[in-house]
Parts: structure tokens; sequence; C-alpha cells
């Protein structure tokens, strides 16, 4: 259900292009367009032109909200604006530490010792046959939920072995909450990131931006 939004100045919004994330915030608003700052990453300016089409993520003070639109043209007032059509769709996400995604993927999950160094941690992802198979069953940039036939404790932790296109990623995890799945007799764990560098974090929230973007375009 799309949801009404009032796009304020100077409020901070995201754009999603080939599977970057690039920063900006609204500079002016008209009933037919947003105004935005050119988004960057990294310091690389967001290549858009007119036409093209980019998903969004938009934040106010309380909910972060998604949706698709399009380029229409280009700006310069103060700074240089990309002009963004008004979306006809827009959905709220539920607001977290990061925004979560619903997907189903196949990861693998090792536990390990609560005070499990960095070099043993570096040595145990060189060699991850003893890794053991779990469904992901969402993701957010601080943490996940798995279904696993065993169960696990509060304070547990794992490393948990991501698969992603170009590579895999390893990050540790911490159990926070455990359930049993009466109707699959599996047991569902939610799990928080911790001592999770930013540039994982950056490659994790890029992914789910990816996630979103394609559910939002089948709907």
């Amino acid at each position: 259900m799309s949801v009404n939004v009032n796009f304020s100045i100077n409020s901070k919004c995201e754009i999603l292009i080939n599977d970057k994330v690039y920063k900006s915030n609204i500079q002016e608003t008209d009933k037919d367009y947003i105004g935005i700052s050119i988004p960057i990453c990294r310091g690389e300016y967001a290549p858009l032109n007119k036409d093209e089409k980019v998903t969004a993520v938009y934040y106010d003070d309380n909910n972060l909200y998604g949706f698709n639109t399009v380029v229409i043209g280009r700006k310069m007032d103060r700074i240089p604006m990309i002009l963004l059509a008004i979306p006809e769709n827009i959905k709220k996400i539920q607001r977290r530490r990061f925004f979560r995604v619903s997907l189903i993927k196949d990861v693998s999950y090792l536990k390990v010792n609560k005070s499990i160094s960095n070099s043993e941690f570096g040595s145990l992802i060189k060699d991850s046959k003893d890794f053991k198979k779990a469904l992901m069953l969402d993701l957010s940039g601080g943490g996940l939920r798995l279904k696993t036939p065993i169960s696990f404790e509060k304070g547990d932790i794992i490393i948990i072995r991501i698969p992603f296109k170009k590579e895999d990623i390893f990050v540790l995890c911490n159990c926070i909450r455990v359930f049993k799945d009466m109707d699959s007799n599996l047991y569902v764990s939610g799990f928080n990131f911790f001592n999770i560098d930013n540039k994982t974090q950056e490659k994790v929230v890029a992914y789910i931006f990816k996630i979103m973007r394609e559910q939002m375009k089948k709907s």
C-alpha cells in the first residue's frame, strides 16, 4: 500500500545505482518533482541522466520510505540539483538501526568461542570446511535471522558466511533471540552483527538496497 509523504528540505535520501549507495538530500520540492543534491558515493558523483529510472530511500525523523522514480531533468540554483518525478508508489520501511529486507538464501555458519581473536577469525574463514548449512530469512545492515535444525542459545557467537554475487562475506554474529517454528520443526534465531568493519557493512547495505530494488520492481 502506498503512503503519503511530505518531503522536507534538507532531509536525507539515498539512491541506488549499480549496487552502489549514493548519499544525497532534499533541496527543493514542487508539485511535479523533488530536487536533490547530486548523489555522491566515496567521492564519486552519480551518473544520472534524464529518463533514467532509480530507486531511492527517504529518511524522516521516524521512518524510512522506499520508492522508484525517474530523473526528469537538472536544475541549477544555489547548487546543481537532480530533479526526480514525484513517485506514484511510496512504501514505508520499518525503522530500525538499519532497514531490513526479507529474503530466503542459503548461507553457512560456524559456532565459535566468545573470546575469538582477529587472527583466529582470519584462520577460520580461510578454511571453511567445518561450516554448517543454514537458511537466511532476512537481512539488515545490523543483523539477520537464520532457520536451522539445531537450537542456538542467547549469547552464542557464530561466523556467518553470506554468498554475494562476486564474493563471500564473513561476519561475526551474536545470538539475541531463538524460537521454535512448530510448522517446520526448525529453530529461528535472530543475530546482531558485531565487530563488523565499515567496508563490510557498506557491502551488506548495498546488497540490501539491490534486493529492495528488485522487490519493489516486482511489486
